[in-house]
Protein backbone atom coordinates (compact mmCIF):
# COMPACT_ATOMS: atom_id res chain seq x y z
CA UNK A 1 0.00 0.00 0.00
CA UNK A 2 1.55 3.41 -0.93
CA UNK A 3 0.50 6.90 0.69
CA UNK A 4 1.22 9.71 -1.26
CA UNK A 5 3.32 12.33 0.10
CA UNK A 6 2.96 16.19 0.11
CA UNK A 7 4.90 19.20 0.44
CA UNK A 8 7.14 18.47 3.83
CA UNK A 9 4.78 19.72 7.03
CA UNK A 10 6.85 22.09 8.73
CA UNK A 11 9.13 23.47 6.62
CA UNK A 12 8.83 26.48 4.69
CA UNK A 13 10.45 26.63 1.27
CA UNK A 14 12.12 29.85 2.82
CA UNK A 15 13.76 27.91 6.38
CA UNK A 16 17.39 28.32 5.70
CA UNK A 17 19.99 24.97 5.96
CA UNK A 18 21.47 26.21 8.88
CA UNK A 19 18.26 25.82 10.65
CA UNK A 20 19.10 22.27 12.04
CA UNK A 21 15.66 21.11 13.25
CA UNK A 22 13.73 22.03 10.49
CA UNK A 23 16.57 20.26 7.85
CA UNK A 24 16.98 17.12 9.96
CA UNK A 25 12.95 16.79 9.72
CA UNK A 26 13.00 17.94 5.78
CA UNK A 27 15.67 15.69 5.05
CA UNK A 28 13.54 12.40 7.17
CA UNK A 29 10.78 13.13 4.77
CA UNK A 30 12.47 14.12 1.61
CA UNK A 31 14.11 10.08 1.57
CA UNK A 32 10.90 8.86 1.43
CA UNK A 33 11.06 9.19 -2.43
CA UNK A 34 9.07 12.21 -2.77
CA UNK A 35 6.17 12.01 -5.29
CA UNK A 36 6.49 8.39 -5.34
CA UNK A 37 4.47 7.18 -2.00
CA UNK A 38 5.99 5.68 0.70
CA UNK A 39 5.80 1.77 0.08
CA UNK A 40 4.56 0.32 3.79
CA UNK A 41 7.32 -2.66 4.70
CA UNK A 42 10.45 -3.10 2.40
CA UNK A 43 12.35 0.46 1.97
CA UNK A 44 11.36 1.87 -1.18
CA UNK A 45 13.69 5.25 -1.06
CA UNK A 46 16.19 5.45 -3.93
CA UNK A 47 19.70 4.57 -2.83
CA UNK A 48 21.58 8.12 -4.11
CA UNK A 49 18.72 10.18 -2.91
CA UNK A 50 19.66 8.51 0.71
CA UNK A 51 23.59 9.18 -0.05
CA UNK A 52 23.21 13.07 -0.91
CA UNK A 53 20.83 13.41 1.86
CA UNK A 54 23.26 11.72 4.25
CA UNK A 55 26.17 13.96 2.99
CA UNK A 56 24.14 16.79 3.26
CA UNK A 57 23.62 15.83 7.20
CA UNK A 58 26.73 15.00 8.03
CA UNK A 59 28.38 18.36 6.50
CA UNK A 60 25.64 20.38 8.51
CA UNK A 61 27.20 18.46 11.79
CA UNK A 62 24.47 16.13 11.88
CA UNK A 63 26.69 13.78 13.79
CA UNK A 64 27.53 16.50 16.24
CA UNK A 65 24.30 18.32 17.10
CA UNK A 66 22.21 15.24 16.98
CA UNK A 67 20.94 15.76 20.81
CA UNK A 68 18.68 12.82 20.78
CA UNK A 69 21.10 10.61 22.81
CA UNK A 70 22.74 12.83 25.08
CA UNK A 71 24.30 9.95 27.41
CA UNK A 72 26.19 8.45 24.15
CA UNK A 73 27.82 9.46 20.88
CA UNK A 74 26.38 9.75 17.79
CA UNK A 75 26.46 6.31 15.84
CA UNK A 76 26.76 7.20 11.82
CA UNK A 77 24.12 6.48 9.95
CA UNK A 78 22.41 4.53 12.78
CA UNK A 79 21.86 8.00 14.22
CA UNK A 80 20.69 10.01 10.76
CA UNK A 81 17.75 10.35 8.68
CA UNK A 82 19.26 7.09 6.68
CA UNK A 83 18.44 4.77 9.42
CA UNK A 84 14.76 3.43 8.83
CA UNK A 85 14.89 3.27 12.76
CA UNK A 86 15.76 7.00 13.03
CA UNK A 87 14.30 8.49 16.01
CA UNK A 88 12.34 5.51 16.67
CA UNK A 89 13.70 4.29 19.83
CA UNK A 90 11.42 0.82 19.66
CA UNK A 91 14.14 0.01 16.15
CA UNK A 92 10.99 -1.66 14.98
CA UNK A 93 11.83 -1.96 10.97
CA UNK A 94 14.41 -4.34 10.39
CA UNK A 95 17.81 -3.57 9.35
CA UNK A 96 17.38 -6.48 6.62
CA UNK A 97 14.74 -3.96 4.83
CA UNK A 98 16.70 -0.53 4.64
CA UNK A 99 18.05 0.47 1.23
CA UNK A 100 21.87 0.67 2.56
CA UNK A 101 22.01 -3.29 2.99
CA UNK A 102 22.60 -3.46 -0.75
CA UNK A 103 26.00 -1.70 0.58
CA UNK A 104 26.66 -4.05 2.53
CA UNK A 105 28.81 -7.27 2.32
CA UNK A 106 26.57 -10.47 2.11
CA UNK A 107 28.46 -12.06 4.88
CA UNK A 108 28.21 -9.16 7.19
CA UNK A 109 24.12 -8.65 6.46
CA UNK A 110 23.22 -10.77 9.57
CA UNK A 111 25.25 -8.33 12.12
CA UNK A 112 23.56 -6.38 14.32
CA UNK A 113 23.87 -3.02 13.12
CA UNK A 114 25.22 -3.91 9.44
CA UNK A 115 25.13 -0.46 8.17
CA UNK A 116 28.61 -0.42 10.44
CA UNK A 117 30.30 -2.99 8.01
CA UNK A 118 29.83 -0.85 4.30
CA UNK A 119 33.12 -1.31 2.91
CA UNK A 120 34.75 2.84 3.00
CA UNK A 121 37.32 1.81 0.57
CA UNK A 122 39.25 -1.00 -1.36
CA UNK A 123 41.22 -1.71 1.76
CA UNK A 124 38.09 -3.11 3.82
CA UNK A 125 37.45 0.01 5.71
CA UNK A 126 34.24 -0.14 7.87
CA UNK A 127 31.95 2.45 9.98
CA UNK A 128 32.92 -0.27 12.33
CA UNK A 129 37.09 -0.65 11.88
CA UNK A 130 37.03 3.24 12.17
CA UNK A 131 34.82 3.29 15.71
CA UNK A 132 38.08 0.98 17.33
CA UNK A 133 40.55 3.23 15.35
CA UNK A 134 40.12 7.00 14.27
CA UNK A 135 38.68 10.05 16.16
CA UNK A 136 35.04 11.49 15.66
CA UNK A 137 37.03 14.11 12.89
CA UNK A 138 38.86 11.27 11.01
CA UNK A 139 35.83 8.75 10.89
CA UNK A 140 33.54 11.92 9.30
CA UNK A 141 35.93 12.96 7.00
CA UNK A 142 36.58 9.68 5.82
CA UNK A 143 32.75 8.71 5.72
CA UNK A 144 32.37 12.13 4.21
CA UNK A 145 34.86 11.10 1.12
CA UNK A 146 33.29 8.30 0.98
CA UNK A 147 29.58 9.36 0.13
CA UNK A 148 30.94 11.74 -2.58
CA UNK A 149 33.06 9.80 -4.16
CA UNK A 150 29.58 7.00 -3.89
CA UNK A 151 27.40 9.73 -5.44
CA UNK A 152 29.81 11.06 -7.96
CA UNK A 153 30.26 7.28 -9.59
CA UNK A 154 25.87 6.52 -9.24
CA UNK A 155 25.39 9.99 -10.73
CA UNK A 156 28.12 9.32 -13.78
CA UNK A 157 26.50 5.55 -14.16
CA UNK A 158 23.02 7.20 -14.33
CA UNK A 159 24.05 9.77 -16.47
CA UNK A 160 25.84 7.16 -18.47
CA UNK A 161 22.51 5.22 -18.75
CA UNK A 162 20.61 7.64 -19.57
CA UNK A 163 22.91 9.02 -22.72
CA UNK A 164 25.02 6.01 -23.66
CA UNK A 165 26.79 8.62 -26.09
CA UNK A 166 28.32 10.80 -23.92
CA UNK A 167 29.97 8.03 -21.95
CA UNK A 168 33.61 8.03 -21.48
CA UNK A 169 35.76 9.74 -24.19
CA UNK A 170 38.84 7.90 -25.70
CA UNK A 171 41.66 9.82 -26.10
CA UNK A 172 42.62 10.72 -29.75
CA UNK A 173 46.81 9.85 -30.34
CA UNK A 174 48.15 12.19 -32.73
CA UNK A 175 51.36 10.89 -34.64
Amino acid sequence: MCVPLGEPKGVMPTTRTRDFIHLQNYLAQAMLSPGRGVHMGADQRDLLTVLKAELEFLSQGGYRRNGASSWRPSFIFEDSPSCLNYKDPSRAKPCSECVLMQLVPPEKRKEQIPCRFIPLDALGTTVESLYKTATQDELEAEVRNWLKARIEAMEEKEQLALHPESGPQKAKVCA
